[in-house]
């Protein structure tokens, strides 16, 4: 199945976190964005995750506030919580992000 590449900007809702793989201790970025849909007065909080060395690095720079811009592809995500519910929601999963000066 092919999935378009995209590209999305906005601000930085709260600081980034950054956890760790449990086998080899890759960092993994977790944070969202407020996107805006060009003509309508709307917001879209996004989900955006990073991993590797661009999870670290951008971390270590971004903070809540900042403008940002995330190429990458969306995807659903789906699981079962331990009560037993169904969970699913869009993860934008970022192969590049980078912070505007």
């Amino acid at each position: 199945m092919f999935r378009k590449k995209e590209i999305i900007k906005g601000r930085i809702g709260k600081d980034p976190r950054v956890t760790y793989t449990t086998k080899h201790q890759t960092p993994i970025c977790r944070f969202e964005i407020a996107t805006s849909i060009d003509g309508v007065d709307l917001t879209v909080w996004r989900k955006v995750k990073l991993q590797g060395k661009k999870a670290s690095d951008f971390s270590v720079q971004a903070k809540k506030g900042m403008k940002v811009f995330i190429e990458g592809i969306e995807k659903l995500v789906q699981f079962r919580n331990k009560a037993g519910e169904d969970i699913e929601y869009l993860e934008f999963n970022g192969e590049a992000a980078a912070i505007e000066v």
